[in-house]
């Protein structure tokens, strides 16, 4: 909210940009806040008489915003027994009422002083908000040694929205950008106090960082590709896949290690939609009138369409990689290594988006690892083929066979024998 144009151009590549919401500040601040209160009738303060100034409003608004708590009302007595007589049973959810699936009501986040006093870091959360019927109440949920600093967690989220929603970035020492590794060491890093060679700057990261891909991007690729005479219908498509509860965006994951599937990695959200723009119109009809989107992993066997979909894959994470700014990861990495050159909102954006880069670096790598296994596998089914015509044409003797054999791959004579080989 309070960068300036040059600060965030720094952000540029990243989901943090679309996300700041100023200009929806700037309109609930004109349109709602001060036809509001500018009736001296409803407001005879003296700081009304200039009205309040837009960044005022921001600052409380933030400040409400980063140190507020999601509760839940509490069920009475009478509620809870009323539910036993229904339902036979009292629910444990409907005790905390502390369930995932209920929708957050507005009115329920409030402000819990000194529980917002606590700082959070990726995995290092000892303690937990509890609710009792009058009282929330933070309580430690590990050992505690004199000296170590009490931790409550946000979540755990990407460094784009612990940037956005607070301000700050989490580094840990982590082995391997996967979200169910376990760091080295959980502790504060602060790059300028330590020492930042490169080296260093490579073991240091947020976990749980991800790239969102967007759907239209998808469409833009496709549209620029070999399958363009497939898109007379995009929009069509779009609104059925909109209609069946899909979203706009898609999270490209961190790699989850040197031995995880492609398939672990990518959301089966992103496959499934990239199918859906490419297949053929009788297909998708077939599809649409079933309900059923396309399947969201790699068809094993089906080489032809794993081919295709990597080859889209790739370049749509391609372009992602050229919206970034700042150059490649190493480059990056180099200049997170000269703390002393840069300012703090500088080095977290530029901590954010190296993220991010580190993801779409690893996925390409990926992609091109299961395209060339592919493409391996293509040709060593052709191979097989080949060598048995081969063998076909040996004679007993191991020499040529005799002028009177059929060749069957002289694409004449037994041309259909072959072509049936072949598929």
């Amino acid at each position: 909210m309070f960068w300036s144009s040059e600060e965030l151009e720094e952000l540029r590549g990243t989901s943090v940009v679309d996300k700041i919401g100023r200009e929806d500040a700037e309109r609930a601040y004109s349109e709602q806040l001060v036809p509001a209160i500018k009736p001296p009738t409803c407001f005879r303060l003296p700081i009304m008489g200039s009205g309040i100034p837009l960044m005022r409003i921001i600052v409380l608004g933030v400040a409400f915003l980063s140190r507020s708590f999601t509760v839940h009302r509490w069920k009475d007595d009478d509620e809870i027994e009323e539910d036993k007589d229904r339902d036979g049973v009292a629910e444990e959810s409907e005790l905390n009422s502390d369930s995932e699936d209920d929708e957050d009501d507005p009115s329920d986040v409030a402000m819990v002083p000194m529980a917002d006093l606590l700082n959070a870091r990726w995995g290092s959360e000892n303690a937990k908000l509890f609710y009792e019927p009058f009282v929330l109440r933070m309580v430690t949920t590990k050992k505690v040694k004199q000296g170590e600093q009490i931790f409550n967690t946000y979540g755990d989220p990407p460094n784009s929205d612990l940037l956005r929603r607070y301000g700050h970035v989490d580094l840990v020492r982590i082995h391997s950008p996967s979200r169910d590794s376990t760091p080295d060491r959980l502790e504060d890093v602060e790059m300028k106090d330590c020492d930042t060679d490169v080296e260093t700057i490579l073991r240091l990261g947020n976990p749980s960082d991800v790239v969102e891909v967007r759907a239209d991007l998808i469409v833009h690729v496709v549209q620029r590709s070999n399958f363009s005479s497939k898109m007379k219908d995009v929009h069509t498509r779009i609104e059925w896949w909109l209609g069946e509860g899909e979203d706009e965006y898609y999270f490209c994951a961190q790699s989850a290690g040197p031995g995880s599937a492609l398939s672990a990695i990518l959301p089966p959200a992103l496959i499934s939609l990239i199918r859906l723009i490419i297949m053929p119109e009788g297909d998708f009809k077939s599809a649409r009138s079933k309900g059923k989107l396309p399947k969201g992993h790699f068809k094993k066997g089906d080489v032809k369409d794993s081919k295709q979909v990597l080859e889209i894959l790739d370049e749509v994470l391609n372009q992602c990689e050229g919206m970034y700014i700042g150059g490649s990861v190493e480059d990056d990495e180099r200049l997170l290594s000269l703390p002393e050159t840069l300012a703090e909102r500088k080095r977290h954006a530029v901590i954010a988006r190296l993220g991010e880069k580190r993801i779409l670096r690893d996925v390409r790598q990926r992609i091109r690892m299961m395209f060339a296994e592919l493409s391996v596998t293509s040709r060593t089914e052709f191979g097989d083929e080949k060598d048995n015509t081969r063998r076909d044409n040996v004679g007993e003797d191991g020499g040529k066979a005799g002028s009177n054999r059929k060749r069957v791959v002289n694409g004449r004579e037994g041309g259909s024998e072959w072509k049936r080989a072949r598929k």
